[in-house]
């Protein structure tokens, strides 16, 4: 995969995601208005270990 975007997070700013349920994950480019990409998770444990 290639990435030519990066973000910095202060270290002051804390994010934590919490994903114990079913969620959906969504990717979508900056000047586009569909995503390109999206899954629903049903299990994290089946690709935590990725």
């Amino acid at each position: 995969m290639v990435n030519d975007v990066a973000a910095i997070i202060p270290k002051e700013e804390k994010r934590e995601f919490l994903v114990d349920d079913t969620f959906t994950i969504f990717l979508k480019e900056n000047d586009k208005d569909l995503p390109y990409f999206a899954a629903q998770i049903d299990d994290i444990a089946t690709v935590q270990d990725i």
